[in-house]
């Protein structure tokens, strides 16, 4: 037998009831801790809020219409207060400066993948009109060399008409 003493008691019993009473103690105590804890805070643990998806989960289903009588009443006031228990008070989260830097990073990326894009179209049309100045450029010197040779011909027929 072990000796455990409570607040103000003084029992004697097996080890593993003691040892699970005093985890029972330890429990009792964490918890008065975390309510005092809410209650700085500005929380209050019996306020509804957010729901838990274990409440919504563990709704019963409901069964086709034809079905529904007034038992399914009670059932409905039975489930509303059972989604009460399993609220969870919310607590609107403030941004830290980790926050900050990640939507900085966020527009950051945006920012890099647009300004690549705007880079790679502007250098495909660079190249496209880099490419169309070298083809007229090519053509331009062939239209040039196809009207000299015909200057010439005609030259060469107007001689020709004044040699005879």
């Amino acid at each position: 037998l072990t000796v455990v003493s409570f607040e103000y008691f003084i029992i004697a019993m097996p080890p593993a009831a003691a040892e699970a009473a005093a985890a029972a103690e330890d429990l009792l105590k964490r918890k008065t801790e975390i309510e005092d804890r809410l209650q700085e805070l500005g929380v209050n643990p019996d306020a509804p809020s957010v729901t838990s998806k274990a409440a919504s989960s563990a709704a019963p289903k409901r069964g086709r219409r034809s079905s529904r009588s007034t038992t399914n009443t009670e059932q409905d006031n039975d489930d509303s207060e059972d989604k009460k228990s399993h609220l969870i008070p919310y607590v609107p989260k403030t941004d830290t400066h980790w926050d900050f830097v990640m939507k900085e990073m966020m527009w950051l990326g945006a920012d890099f993948q647009a300004e690549r894009k705007r880079q790679i179209s502007s250098a495909k049309k660079i190249a496209s009109s880099v490419k169309q100045f070298h083809k007229t450029k090519e053509t331009r010197r062939l239209r040039e060399l196809h009207q000299a040779e015909m200057k010439r011909r005609k030259l060469a027929a107007k001689i020709g008409r004044d040699v005879r």
